[in-house]
């Protein structure tokens, strides 16, 4: 287990090289991305699982990532930004958060509430990582304290009553197997009563299904005012999707889970089945295209040239986005704005 845990972790390099490459061609912003990864090469890390090999630098793989960072991002800031029956405190954890830098990106954009919770999950070898970085940068260290940040240390409890109102950002050591078994260590700091955004990129599917079944049922039950936001891969039986497959496992990172949900209705159900109220899932392809605003589509399509029409359909069909909510009577309620078209 011990050497299919390191594959994992290093796909969280591979996704900091692609995105660094990204930002460099001008699809997103991103003014942290370099503090996580080295200079940007000529072109990026291994392609993600079953794309086809291109010259690099890869635009199809440039505009995939972008349009994940695009659709995740739209539905955190859905999450802040929806009313929440006159609640003003939020709580986001990033499960599997690796060197992800949204909290960071959203904060100096101004996006994130004063009264906001912000704990990311990982392995202790990338958590360590992640804090030696983030306590050397004086850029972040600007940041947080420009904007009152609190970065919370390891089992530290939540704030005291009346300490005041401010954003909290910790970082915790987790193997998110163990969430769900009574052993969800370094969550102290999570109020069950604060409406709360789970996230997961592509982490649940390199779980075996029983577990990841399991952080999505105790997520449910634990917070009730909870949502839950999954960015994976599916569709394996294919010719396509057996190819990507295969290209994982002979990097030692084995898909556990896609077969037990291998596309849009099954990933639905899932949530369905493990208490949430109402589930919206798209694959990538429809996502990009309807979700996507089309000025943002086009500036994107100018920065290079896609010839691979064929095989960026196929990419983006086999990955899915999800959001769950628990609680189906907000979904009913007249204020309700739908988070995909």
């Amino acid at each position: 287990m011990e050497k299919a845990d390191e594959a994992v972790r290093q796909t969280n390099d591979s996704a900091t090289a692609n995105k660094l490459v990204c930002v460099s061609k001008g699809y997103f912003a991103d003014p942290f991305i370099t503090l996580f990864s080295p200079p940007a090469p000529a072109h990026a890390a291994p392609p993600p699982a079953g794309a086809p090999t291109t010259k690099p630098p890869n635009p199809l793989m440039n505009r995939g990532y972008w349009s994940r960072v695009r659709a995740v991002e739209t539905l955190v800031q859905w999450f802040l930004d929806s009313d929440m029956g006159g609640e003003s405190r939020r709580q986001i954890v990033n499960l599997g958060a690796g060197f992800d830098t949204a909290f960071f990106r959203l904060l100096k954009n101004k996006k994130i509430k004063k009264d906001t919770y912000w704990l990311e999950l990982d392995f202790a070898e990338v958590v360590s990582k992640k804090k030696n970085v983030i306590g050397r940068s004086k850029v972040i260290k600007d940041l947080f304290e420009a904007e009152g940040v609190e970065l919370r240390g390891n089992g530290q409890q939540k704030a005291k009553e009346g300490e005041g109102k401010g954003v909290v950002y910790q970082i915790v050591e987790s193997d998110l197997r163990s969430l769900g078994k009574g052993e969800e260590e370094g969550l102290e700091g999570l109020e069950k009563g604060v409406p709360t955004l789970f996230m997961s990129e592509c982490v649940l599917a390199y779980l075996d299904a029983g577990d990841g079944t399991r952080i999505i049922e105790w997520a449910g039950k634990t917070f009730q005012n909870s949502f839950f936001i999954c960015y994976e891969q599916i569709l394996p039986d294919d010719s396509f999707g057996k190819m990507m497959i295969h290209n994982l496992h002979e990097r030692g990172c084995d898909l556990r889970s896609i077969k037990d949900f291998p596309d849009l209705s099954t990933q639905k159900l899932r949530y369905k089945n493990s208490g949430w109220g109402a589930v919206f899932a798209k694959d990538m392809y429809d996502y990009y295209y309807q979700d996507i605003e089309a000025d943002e589509r086009s500036r994107a399509e100018k920065l290079e040239w896609l010839d691979e029409l064929e095989e960026w359909v196929l990419i983006q069909r086999h990955y899915c986005i999800v959001l769950a909510v628990r609680d189906e009577s907000l979904v009913k309620s007249s204020g309700f704005k739908a988070p995909m078209k």
